[in-house]
Formats: C-alpha cells, structure tokens, sequence
C-alpha cells in the first residue's frame, strides 16, 4: 500500500485491519505507520470469528491496539458466515473492545447479515453503527438501527488509491 498516493488521490481516513480471529494482519503494522505517517487519519478493526469465543479475540486485538487506537474509535466487524453468531457472545466481544481501550467500538455490519442472524437486540443502538451498504442512494440500515456513522458504500480500483489489490472498500468521508 502506498499511503502518499492514498493522501494524493483524496483519502482522509482509514480503518485498517488488525486481527481476524486469533490472527495477526501481517500488514497490519506496516499499514499503520504508512497511513499515520501522511496524516491518514486512521482506527483499527477486528474481523470477528462466530466459531470462536470473544476472550481470545478481543485479547489479540487490543494487545496490538495498544495505547495508540488511532484517531476512531476501534470497530467490531461482525459479518462471518462461516458460523452462527451467539448473541452474548458479540455482546461480550464488544464489552471487552470497550474496557480494553477505554472507547466504546463502532459496529460494521450490513442488514444482509445483521437482520438475517439476530432478532432485535436491546443493546445494539448503544453502539454506532458502520454500514456496509452498497446502494446509490441511502444505505439500508439493520432493524436496530435508526441512523449510521460512517458508510461503505462500494468499491474503488486500489490503483487509484495506492493499493496493489484490485480493489478497495470505499466509505463516505468522516470530518
């Protein structure tokens, strides 16, 4: 990831993955300096695995947060299909986020995945919500909830950002 062309072709924030499961991003760190050097401002996500429990995960994540959780607040990713969610559990994992960081994380989750796997859950508004939604006009949001934080609304070629993938998620500008 070149982060200067990132900056050059108008990227003011980024979310960069941390961890998936009980695994590290290998870019993770290189991906952090580079975005923060330029003056990205930048937060860190954990992909969330279903099939495991929220201890170890969120453990791994803030360990490599550290003090530095950047300039957003971390986000819970909770969008895998590879196994059912379990209430509590996401609970838990964002209550833990939450104590290890000393800021209440952000949610990402399209109402694709959150409608079809959850009933109405009391607690969910508490926490912003990042939607992954990818519509021309305004996203649709998951029952829960009435507004959104920030919104991924689609693709970008990564050439044009600096990236070597051939794509990358793009999201609404945050101030």
């Amino acid at each position: 990831m070149d982060w200067a062309a990132a900056k050059a072709a108008g990227v003011t924030h980024a979310y960069i993955k941390v961890s998936e499961g009980l695994f590290v991003d290998p870019r993770f760190r290189e991906n952090w300096a580079g975005a923060k050097a330029v003056g990205i401002k930048i937060g860190g996500y954990h992909y969330y695995r279903n099939h495991l429990r929220p201890e170890g995960q969120i453990a791994l994540f803030v360990r490599l947060m550290g003090q530095d959780i950047g300039d957003r607040p971390p986000a819970l990713d909770i969008e895998d299909v590879d196994a059912h969610p379990v209430e509590d559990e996401i609970e838990e994992a964002l209550l833990l986020v939450e104590e290890g960081t000393k800021v209440q994380p952000v949610i990402y989750t399209g109402d694709w995945y959150w409608d079809s796997r959850f009933g109405h859950l009391a607690w969910a508004s508490s926490y912003k919500l990042w939607i992954a939604s990818y519509r021309d006009t305004e996203p649709t949001l998951p029952a829960d909830w009435s507004e959104y934080w920030l919104w991924q609304f689609g693709w970008g070629r990564g050439l044009d950002y600096g990236a070597t993938s051939t794509w990358i998620d793009l999201n609404e500008p945050l101030s």
